[in-house]
């Protein structure tokens, strides 16, 4: 063995790459993680599992079912180890291997132990970018997850590693609305960490097509009665991206310079904004919509559009307080 692997603090990546070019070595560190001696074990499952993120095809298909073994183990230990690896090897998995232990793997979120099931959650993400053909189904097995035996309280931890999966695939789930529904409903979980990663998440998967409705300068659209009813004025972004307006016909400066030329929704997205003059020169028209829509600017740079947007949804009109 090693003797390397029986100290604290072993350089990872050092051994590592050792271990890519040394068969023994790596034949010792798999053997190291199923070992009683418990930094052996600790270092090797993580040099393991810095080849499984960084050098994966060293480990795959070669030890794949070396590694499936492990989630059956008594050792809890062993079944963490297993999880990740296995997780972090479905990006090279040509042979479809994990389908095969799809049932295997999220078993484990029912496992008489808490923590194989929140590490078998909390990878999930990895899981489902690199299968996305197995979004729907890891989808609903985390959905699932008040199924369980757990304790509601451990559920409710659970629930939090989840929403970190959930994190890393969201924008390309089918089952978005199911997602942000299950997320919602964790803004009342009785674990602290569980309610504040679902706040997070809501705030930050603030839907492209409500901030579509904030004027660059800061108006807000959807509640300005011009633009509601379309009487003179159809939104200042509305419409150009189905074609129903053509955006070089403009002649708003703010908007040619923030939405065309840009990209950005709002001037609170520029890094230019502080000095601007196309900005600053309207927001210093004369005026109490002028200040107002400044203000709004301001508030989405320091609190972002989701808390923006909670309190602009109550306005009679393009602008409103913002207390």
């Amino acid at each position: 063995m090693m003797p390397g692997l029986s100290k604290k603090g072993v350089d990872v990546k050092s051994i590592a790459e050792k271990a890519l070019k040394d068969e023994k070595l790596l034949s010792e560190l798999l053997e190291g993680v199923t070992t009683k001696k418990e930094e052996v074990r600790h270092n090797s499952s993580m040099v393991l599992n810095f080849l499984s993120e960084n050098n994966p095809e060293v480990l795959y298909p070669r030890w794949w079912d070396f590694f499936v073994k492990l989630l059956s183990s008594d050792n809890t230990y062993h079944k963490l180890s297993a999880i990740r690896i296995i997780a972090n090897l479905t990006k090279v998995d040509a042979g479809n291997r994990f389908e095969k232990i799809f049932s295997r793997y999220y078993g484990l979120l029912d496992d008489k132990s808490m923590i194989p099931a929140a590490w078998a959650a909390g990878n999930s993400g990895k899981i489902a970018r690199a299968k996305p053909e197995l979004q729907t189904r890891i989808t609903n097995k985390l959905l699932s997850i008040d199924r369980t035996h757990h304790h509601p309280e451990r559920r409710d931890l659970i629930k939090g590693y989840a929403i970190e999966a959930f994190s890393e695939y969201f924008e390309e789930a089918k089952d978005k609305k199911k997602i942000m529904e299950f997320v919602r409903k964790q803004l009342n979980a009785r674990s602290p960490k569980t309610k504040k990663l679902a706040k997070e998440f809501l705030e930050n998967k603030v839907s492209s097509e409500s901030i579509r409705e904030i004027g660059c300068c800061g108006a807000y659209c959807k509640t300005c009665r011009a633009s509601a009813t379309g009487s003179h004025c159809r939104g200042c972004k509305l419409g150009y991206e189905t074609g129903k307006r053509d955006i070089n016909k403009t002649k708003c400066k703010i908007k040619l310079c923030c939405f065309k030329e840009r990209k950005l929704e709002t001037c609170a997205d520029c890094p230019d904004y502080p000095g601007c003059k196309i900005i600053y020169g309207f927001h210093d028209k004369r005026g109490t919509k002028y200040k107002k829509y400044k203000k709004a600017i301001e508030f989405i740079r320091k609190n972002g559009y989701a808390e923006f947007l909670k309190i602009a949804k109550n306005w009679k009109g393009p602008y409103g307080r913002l207390e």
